[in-house]
């Protein structure tokens, strides 16, 4: 059984990782290539956490050795996440490790709730059967987490850098370690509700700042338009204005050529033309380049 179990988590661990990711970091290889890449580099964990797995139901007293266990299989999890999004997608190194960070807070919020549910599957099921409780919850919260990591990764600026979503998820960290921690089961409900309350808030906080940012944006955009828009429209104003001035020395200079000869006249006529007729197809040449 704990052999099943550490095979389906390899598995979910690998393909979430791909999966959740190819949105935001672009990969280099197409999904099923990917992600046999991500059972590879996935696997030195996922022998560390049978193994650990294994010494905590059959050897529990050795608590020293399971520390220790588990610490090098996280060191293992986040290296090889860091390794797949660094060379097999377009993710920066500094871009996998936010991601990494966001990570970690978010498995804490997970292995939070974790905690409650094996508190209230105790009560209802057999030890035997918290097993197969704990594997679903695994599958199903492993999915949500890269989920919504990969939703807050971008982002990730709200979350750094606005105070009031920074004091929200704060309190939620706070909050989270009360999950499972009082034998009353009513407490334990209470606080549950309480981080669901305040999770809901965080992620409404990070839409609504989310939203206003992308808004700025907008009319940041729209104001450089104008902008330029108004600066053209001013060199046009000025072309006008000289072709204008320009214009009326012809008509001048014609008129006093009419008085003196018709014939030079004319000859000067056709060649204002000409030189219309140039400046016009240069200008529709310069437009087509643009």
């Amino acid at each position: 059984m704990i052999f099943v179990y550490s095979l389906i988590m390899w598995f979910d661990f690998s393909f979430c990782l791909v999966y959740y990711t190819k949105s935001f970091f672009q990969p280099k290889y197409n999904l099923m290539k990917s992600f046999l890449i991500s059972l590879i580099i996935h696997l030195p964990y996922s022998i560390l956490s049978w193994y650990g797995t294994y010494l905590s139901y059959y050897h529990s007293s050795q608590e020293i050795l399971l520390t220790i266990v588990g610490f090098i299989a996280l060191i293992f999890l986040y290296v090889s996440r860091q390794i797949y999004l660094c060379f097999l997608t377009d993710a920066h190194f500094k871009g996998g490790l936010i991601f990494q960070f966001i990570y970690l807070f978010m498995n804490i919020i997970r292995l939070g709730f974790e905690d409650l549910t094996m508190f209230i599957g105790g009560i209802f099921l057999q030890s035997h059967q918290l097993v197969y409780l704990d594997l679903i919850y695994k599958i199903i919260s492993l999915i949500a987490l890269y989920y919504f990591t990969g939703v807050l990764y971008q982002k990730v600026n709200i979350i750094f850098f606005k105070m009031k979503t920074v004091f929200v998820f704060v309190l939620e960290f706070f909050f989270i370690q009360c999950l499972g921690a009082f034998e009353s089961v009513l407490i334990n409900l209470l606080a549950f509700v309480l981080n669901m309350i305040l999770l809901s808030v965080l992620l409404k906080e990070i839409d609504r700042d989310y939203g206003l940012k992308t808004y700025r944006e907008a009319i940041d955009y729209q104001n450089q338009r104008i902008s330029s828009m108004l600066e053209k429209q001013s060199q046009y104003n000025e072309i006008l204005s000289k072709i204008r001035h320009d214009e009326n020395n012809h008509l001048l200079t014609l008129r006093l050529l009419y008085q003196q000869d018709p014939s030079q006249a004319k000859s000067y006529l056709q060649q204002w033309q000409k030189d219309i007729e140039e400046k016009r197809n240069a200008n529709l040449y310069q437009e087509k380049q643009d």
